[in-house]
């Protein structure tokens, strides 16, 4: 698939996720190009600070959903939905360039 050809896959080592199946469904996909467990690239454990879903979108969505509260778990549902329904692609671009910014400032490159 052509729009893979730049991209990485990242996941996150739950035990589902590094069956034989998957990985051989990754390597094709992303020809190789994903980092995980089990994978030719590994992902250094506990590193939030590299996972844009960790140091960002959770708590993104979590401030956007609980900012008052929810009345029932179909509400709390329904507003997960709407935030993720209104992320632009160039937000979430804009949090993996902060995350890249943070990685060189920590690693004082």
């Amino acid at each position: 698939m052509a729009e893979y050809r730049c991209t990485w896959f990242q996941h996150d080592g739950a035990p589902p996720h590094v069956v034989r199946f998957v990985r051989e469904c990754l390597n094709e996909l992303f020809d190789d190009r994903w980092t995980g467990r089990l994978g030719l690239h590994a992902w250094p454990p506990r590193s939030s600070d590299l996972t844009p879903l960790d140091f960002f979108l959770w708590g993104y969505v979590k401030e956007r959903v609980f900012n008052r509260e929810c009345d029932s778990a179909d509400e709390m549902r329904q507003r997960i939905v709407d935030v993720f329904d209104k992320l632009r692609t160039d937000f979430l671009y804009l949090a993996i360039q902060k995350c890249i910014i943070h990685c060189v400032k920590e690693s004082s490159i």
